[in-house]
């Protein structure tokens, strides 16, 4: 009788690395990243932002026209009230433009005064006022 024995040890099977592992990690790890990083951003950042306020600036002094448009929506062309037809006829042929506008002024009404085809050729300079000290 015969016994047929290895002198060798076993073979072993291999197995390969499981990649999911290493994938589920890295997600595990970026999404802890973007938590944190978010938790940061959003404990530092400014909730109300106010608008710059001309104080001790002289109307007078601008070297060209003043539009100024009031919360009430007037418009005040250098100091004289005037309709939009009127204002249309005094811009047509002018180069620069200051607009006075309130510093509590709704940015959706400026843009929509803005949006007239009369402000398309003209430099127009935006100067914001506080109405309390406004001339």
């Amino acid at each position: 009788m015969t016994i047929n024995r290895s002198i060798l040890p076993p073979k072993r099977t291999f197995m390969k690395p499981d990649a999911s592992l290493a994938i589920v990690n890295i997600v595990l790890l970026l999404v802890l990243f973007f938590l944190t990083s978010g938790a940061l951003i959003g404990a530092s950042a400014v909730s109300e932002v106010s608008a710059p306020v001309s104080r001790d600036l002289l109307i007078q002094r601008l070297d060209g026209p003043t539009l100024e448009v009031g919360l009430d929506e007037t418009i005040r062309l250098d100091g004289i009230t005037v309709t939009g037809d009127e204002m249309i006829a005094a811009l047509a042929d002018q180069s620069r433009l200051f607009l006075l506008v309130d510093a509590e002024a709704l940015a959706a009404n400026l843009l929509d005064f803005l949006d007239d085809p009369v402000f398309d050729t003209i430099e127009v300079r935006l100067v914001t006022i506080d109405s309390v000290r406004a001339p």
